[in-house]
């Protein structure tokens, strides 16, 4: 077992100059499997972090998510011991 720490910075929508919360759904894969799925919904400017146990390997590791709209948006994903 291992532990996935997940960032997520800038969570939130501009809408008439008033920002605003809004909801992501994320994954973090590693070959082809899927460690994590998750949504989370808020506003976070300033980084967030998450930590997840999952059973995984020392190969890399991507995030996709469903919020390509926000371009500011930034998640990453490492293993961490």
């Amino acid at each position: 077992m291992k532990k996935l720490k997940v960032t997520i910075a800038h969570l939130e929508e501009h809408r008439d100059g008033i920002v605003h919360g809004t909801k992501i759904t994320f994954q973090v894969i590693q070959n082809e499997k899927v460690l994590v799925r998750d949504s989370l919904s808020g506003k976070a400017s300033q980084p967030f972090t998450k930590t997840y146990d999952v059973t995984a390997s020392d190969a890399d590791i991507f995030v996709t998510h469903d919020r390509h709209d926000l371009k500011w948006l930034t998640i990453t994903a490492e293993l961490i011991e």
